[in-house]
């Protein structure tokens, strides 16, 4: 079962900023990002993905990113957070 997700280099940008914010800077306070949990993140994304276009959504520039990022941060903390950019 194949699934393809295309990021921009600016989606890469938001992302490549998530995972230095949480895994690059020594903090203990979050949790790793395995295999497994990076597997289930890409999953979602893509369920998210394919619901959009289900619905008839047009993406935003850096939609994929953003999102992805967003997750990322749920699963490094615990919770959510919708401030992407502090």
């Amino acid at each position: 079962d194949a699934k393809f997700l295309v990021f921009s280099i600016k989606d890469m940008g938001f992302v490549g900023r998530k995972l230095h914010q949480f895994y690059c800077l020594g903090r203990t306070d979050v949790r790793p990002l395995t295999h497994a949990a990076l597997g289930e993140l890409l999953d979602r994304l893509h369920a998210e993905t394919l619901e959009c276009i289900a619905q008839g959504k047009a993406f935003g520039e850096g939609w994929a990113g953003l999102e992805f990022a967003k997750l990322l941060e749920e699963h490094a903390t615990g919770g959510s957070n919708d401030d992407l950019l502090t």
